[in-house]
């Protein structure tokens, strides 16, 4: 199935507007029905699991969160009235994932955010009075913007980690954001894998060695741009997927070795037993994990992956329920 870039911009109208509590979730057939079926299901949980006010989250309530752009700002003239607005996509590790960021030029906060992402990709600190309509789209309002010293890579992101077992079923609506940098706007995922080089494309690196019998493959043939031949047989992918196609694509690959890998599990690892409310993989699970790769054959250091892996927690405690339900945990 595939949408007109019209079909697409009144699909988000209709996601906004559910999401600003507007309108109700309308009823109709095929994917997009499916599609809109599961937001008015992600509406539901997040009425029970996030603390809102309303259509949308208090950042008082969330706390500090830091922003980091994954494209440049886009901007148009809404009105004569409001002004300039201009949006982009970011990944906030407070909020374990992707978010839509909209900006209004004439608010303080907005603007002062606004030239420093006209300026570069630095990420942000955001805290106090911002409104985010969980789980899609943040606002800051009136909220304190301060720019961060130190660069993020979404290659080091917790909240983007997925093994191949995590694609045993179609990832649901609550995971799509609205995008413009991976292809002509449409709602979109992202993933980075650990994946490995075999005849028909890249196959997933799964969590556990008895499922390496059964591999989740990605087609190299639908990578943008083309994967470099060059890469190494182990790499990083970016992978991205729209709810029409049902299937992956390889966005960018980042070469590793058999220890990156192994720090792509840990780092896996780590962000699902946060979720979960539990403590870091211990040396038992870390080296069920090595045997993932001694099966393919690789060697791995486990302090070398353990100085590679970031296990940094920073989802905001209020919202790791709600986070765990999304990735599918309970």
């Amino acid at each position: 199935m595939s949408l007109s870039i019209e079909q697409r911009l009144t699909l988000l109208k209709i996601v906004t507007d559910v999401e600003e509590g507007k309108i109700a979730v309308p009823r109709v057939g095929g994917a997009v029905g499916r599609f809109l079926y599961e937001l008015g299901t992600l509406r539901a949980q997040i009425l029970k699991l996030v603390p809102h006010d309303g259509d949308f989250v208090r950042g008082g309530d969330i706390g500090a969160i830091s922003l980091t752009p994954l494209a440049p700002l886009s901007e148009h003239i809404e009105s004569d009235l409001v002004g300039e607005k201009a949006s982009t996509i970011a990944f906030s590790e407070q909020l374990a994932g992707l978010v839509n960021v909209t900006l209004w030029a004439k608010a303080g906060s907005a603007n002062r955010l606004r030239n420093i992402w006209l300026r570069d990709d630095s990420p942000v600190c955001i805290s106090g009075a911002f409104r985010w309509f969980a789980p899609h789209r943040i606002t800051p309002g009136t909220a304190s913007v301060e720019e961060l010293p130190e660069p993020s890579s979404i290659w080091n992101a917790r909240c983007f980690r997925y093994v191949a077992d995590d694609f045993l079923v179609a990832p649901t609506a609550v995971s799509y954001r609205w995008d413009r940098s991976f292809g002509p706007p449409d709602f979109r995922t992202l993933r980075i894998s650990a994946v490995l080089r075999i005849s028909s494309g890249w196959a997933v690196i799964p969590s556990h060695q008895d499922r390496l019998a059964q591999p989740v493959v990605i087609d190299e043939s639908v990578s943008i741009p083309p994967v470099d031949p060059h890469v190494s047989a182990l790499a990083l992918a970016l992978l991205i997927r729209d709810p029409w196609e049902g299937r992956w694509t390889v966005a960018d690959t980042k070469p590793v070795d058999a220890n990156g890998v192994l720090a792509h599990l840990i780092t896996w690892a780590d962000h699902r037993r946060e979720l979960l409310g539990l403590s870091s993989p211990d040396a038992q699970e870390v080296t069920a994990l090595q045997r993932v790769l001694s099966s393919i054959g690789h060697s791995t250091s486990r302090d070398d992956a353990l100085l590679q892996a970031n296990l940094h927690r920073e989802v905001a405690p209020v919202l790791r329920r709600f986070a765990a339900w999304a990735r599918g945990l309970g």
